[in-house]
């Protein structure tokens, strides 16, 4: 058995018209499960237990008109929590034949009590195994999975925040269906794995801007589409080198990932938020000395996708400025990469635990990778603006 607590915090501030926002998700769960050999059978079943408490809106507004020059301070508190309670069966069994094929099969069945209502699903899994002999083997899996808290993120200018909503029967589960194969490789102290996948999404959802200053949650169709699809796939590549003073991680992958409303760009699919063509990551670790370890992390991936404006309509005596768009996510933030190190100075381990001191280095080399990008209405141009460049930190742990 298991038991879990959790609580997220999602804060907005937009400087602007001096907006503040907060909303939050309160979670504790807790696992019973039982396991059992049978011949050539692991048999495993149980029931999880999850209790949601979210607040989705807290926010003071004060807006500034730009002509009369006058204030109209507005605050807003959720009149109550919202209360979900979700209740998971689960079982699978791990089946081992031929001396060499395994299939790990599973299945969940997923209760959710949200707002008076009742959702089920079912979730059904397989995973494939197969080696070709000692160094080679094959693996394949299928998996359904259904999201029952949907994620929006609210973009308020270069800031962004999370609002959390539960499913119900006008919200449903966002579902998702994923196929996936690879060719592993293991070879004394290396490891090698070069793997595909394909994603299907259904019912996903959209935050739309609502012509208030935040959405308005009695009416949850005024700042949300639905009933989008998505569609994911690619292939990764990924290497493990262990040595007795040297670990290297490697990571390459390919992937496009694309939403589709109906009511949104024209009907035509747009790249997801997240979408990163390419991704490449090297993790390296070294053992120089009995108590001392030199790692460095270097990223370099492309640059998420984001709607720019393709003009400007100034203001006139009748309307305001305008920005144009054409279509959503259209251009994408430059190539970003990045490089840290860190240096870790292990103590004496005792009976009460370990400690150790840690020097590091964030960005080492101070790249600027733009975090938003956006159009002056004042001199008409595009600025970029970068949160962090060059980090050092120290820390001292204690685990015990």
């Amino acid at each position: 058995s298991d038991l879990q607590k959790n609580k997220y915090l999602s804060y907005g501030q937009n400087e602007a018209n001096e907006t503040q926002s907060q909303m939050y998700i309160n979670e504790w769960s807790s696992t019973l499960f039982y396991a059992q050999n049978f011949y050539k059978h692991r048999l495993k079943a149980g029931i999880e237990l999850s209790n949601y408490y979210f607040l989705p809106q807290n926010y003071s507004f004060l807006e500034k008109d730009i002509t009369s020059g006058q204030q109209r301070a507005y605050e807003y508190k959720f009149p109550h929590l919202l209360n979900t309670l979700e209740n998971d069966i689960f079982a699978e069994d791990s089946w081992y034949f031929y001396k060499k094929l395994s299939i790990n099969a599973g299945i969940r069945y997923k209760i959710l009590y949200s707002d008076k209502q009742c959702l089920r699903k079912v979730e059904p899994r397989i995973i494939l195994n197969l080696p070709i002999n000692t160094t080679y083997s094959f693996k394949a899996n299928y998996t359904e999975m259904n999201q029952e808290i949907h994620q929006l993120i609210q973009n308020q200018g270069e800031y962004e925040s999370e609002i959390w909503l539960p499913a119900k029967k006008n919200l449903p589960f966002e579902e998702s269906q994923q196929w996936a194969a690879g060719f592993f490789a293991q070879y004394r102290s290396l490891e090698v794995s070069l793997e595909a996948y394909y994603k299907k999404l259904n019912h996903l959802l959209y935050y739309l801007s609502p012509l208030e200053s935040e959405p308005n949650f009695t009416n949850i169709d005024s700042f949300i589409t639905k009933n989008g699809t998505g569609e994911s796939y690619g292939i990764e590549l990924f290497s493990r080198l262990s040595l007795p003073k040297i670990n290297m991680n490697f990571s390459l992958s390919f992937s496009k990932t694309t939403r589709h409303f109906e009511s949104l760009n024209k009907g035509q699919s747009f790249y997801f938020r997240y979408d990163r063509p390419f991704a490449a990551n090297i993790l390296l670790f070294y053992k120089f000395a009995p108590r001392y370890e030199l790692s460095a992390n270097f990223i370099i991936q492309s640059g998420t996708p984001f709607t720019l404006p393709v003009s400007y309509t100034p203001t006139n005596r009748f309307f305001y400025g305008q920005l144009n768009h054409t279509s959503i996510n259209n251009v994408r933030l430059p190539l970003y990469h990045r490089l840290d190190v860190s240096l870790k100075k292990m103590f004496h381990s005792t009976k009460r635990g370990k400690q150790f001191l840690l020097l590091n280095i964030y960005n080492i080399y101070a790249r600027q990778n733009p975090n938003y990008i956006y159009y002056n209405t004042q001199d008409g141009k595009l600025h970029s603006l970068t949160y962090f460049t060059i980090i050092p930190s120290i820390s001292y742990v204690y685990e015990f």
